[in-house]
């Protein structure tokens, strides 16, 4: 009898212990997206959905937040402890968050068979590592120069003056798709980009490499944007602003959207999201030409785990599945993101001529502003746009800016 009233006492000890192991093993995931549009949350809950159906001791919960507070409540999660396990990132605060330990080192999470090595392109990878790790997956963005075919057929412009190899191919090209009157310019054959548009050294930066320049900063992060190609590059747009050939964008105008300048260096999602219904209501219509090798820029959207999730290993498969075939897949489906597999290259371009020659010359020519990651990245943005809008605005010249903002430069980093 008292044997087994001792076996009954085990087993019900057992099965009063058994759901507490298995709370134990249980792991609710925060995945944080910046945005605001119900499409990227539609697809990001239905990739989180599809993996917890594949991980019942795994929850996931999508919180989206707005651009403009983004970083703002991000960065206050940090440093309260209540950061996500899993988190976007803009292509900037990469290194910022890097430099802060924020992001857990994936190599001990990724298998040595993982098929992402083969599937993904070498250089989307390596942007994302650093010191021999990997820390991000990018959801990439490159640049394409588009431009408007109706004005191209109008002023003659050949296929040959469309094979731009060089920024004197370019600046004849822009010349040839400036609509004048006269003294007058009707139609600029560049919307230029600036600080209150977009982005003023991206344009730089793909012009530049054009005529030969080399990456902006070098293995131990002194500058490069000194570079006589980099002067020649941004005195030769200050010349094609004065001239009326390119048109500075202003603050929330993009004016190849606007039906006053011809070409633009852009993404294909902008184009897409903005650019082709506008264009195509003042019966206009959009041609592709892609950025010369290895004068493309690699950008994007970063995802990354806490370094101080409480359960990394989780967090880290969850992250490698945002950047499986299946979810890819999905987010393409849902959100129309654009992918970093080559499996994927078919799903996505779907014949159409904008998306092939972009998504090639993404996953073909595009590369970072530096050999290396570079923790004064934010610091180093904002000298140089303030380098190139004062260019543009003329109060000094292309030189004495760009040698004046590598002193800069060199003092934040400690390089003097």
């Amino acid at each position: 009898m008292k044997k087994w009233l001792s076996v009954l006492l085990c087993c019900l000890l057992c099965l009063s212990l058994a759901p507490l192991s298995i709370a134990e093993q249980m792991a609710e995931l925060q995945l944080w997206v910046p945005g605001s549009d119900n499409p990227l949350f539609e697809g990001y809950e239905a990739v989180s959905k599809a993996y917890t159906a594949s991980h019942p001791n795994v929850t996931v919960n999508v919180t989206m937040i707005a651009w403009d507070e983004y970083f703002t409540k991000l960065s206050a999660s940090f440093v309260g402890g209540e950061a996500p396990d899993v988190y976007g990132l803009g292509f900037l605060q990469f290194y910022t968050f890097l430099t802060n330990g924020y992001m857990l080192p994936l190599n001990e999470y990724i298998s040595a068979d993982w098929d992402g090595y083969d599937d993904i392109v070498e250089n989307i990878l390596e942007i994302g590592s650093a010191d021999g790790n990997t820390y991000a997956f990018l959801v990439p963005e490159a640049r394409s120069i588009y431009y408007r075919k109706d004005i191209a057929q109008e002023n003659g412009v050949t296929e040959e003056d469309m094979d731009i190899q060089t920024l004197d191919d370019f600046i004849a090209f822009v010349k040839k798709m400036t609509i004048r009157e006269g003294d007058e310019t009707i139609v600029a054959g560049f919307d230029l980009s600036t600080i209150v548009g977009t982005s003023p050294e991206q344009n730089l930066f793909n012009l530049a490499r054009m005529a030969g320049a080399p990456l902006m900063w070098k293995e131990d992060l002194s500058p490069n944007f000194d570079d006589p190609a980099y002067i020649a590059t941004l005195t030769a747009l200050t010349d094609l602003v004065n001239d009326g050939t390119c048109l500075l964008q202003t603050q929330g105008v993009n004016y190849f959207n606007t039906d006053v300048a011809a070409v633009t260096i852009s993404n294909q999602s902008s184009i897409e999201n903005t650019s082709l219904s506008m264009i195509e209501g003042v019966g206009g219509e959009i041609g592709i030409i892609p950025l010369p090798n290895q004068c493309n820029i690699l950008l994007g959207q970063w995802y990354a785990a806490n370094v101080n999730s409480a359960h990394p290993s989780d967090a880290a498969d969850f992250l490698l599945y945002l950047n499986s075939t299946e979810a890819e897949s999905m987010l393409l489906e849902k959100c129309n993101l654009v992918p970093n597999r080559k499996s994927l290259a078919d799903d996505y371009c779907s014949g159409n001529e904008l998306r092939t020659v972009y998504f090639n010359s993404l996953m073909n020519d595009a590369v970072s502003y530096g050999p290396v990651a570079n923790g004064y990245f934010l610091s180093w943005a904002n000298l140089y746009r303030s380098a190139i809008e004062a260019v543009y605005a003329g109060t000094a010249t292309a030189q004495t800016s760009l040698e004046t903002f590598c002193a800069e430069y060199k003092e934040v980093c400690g390089l003097n």
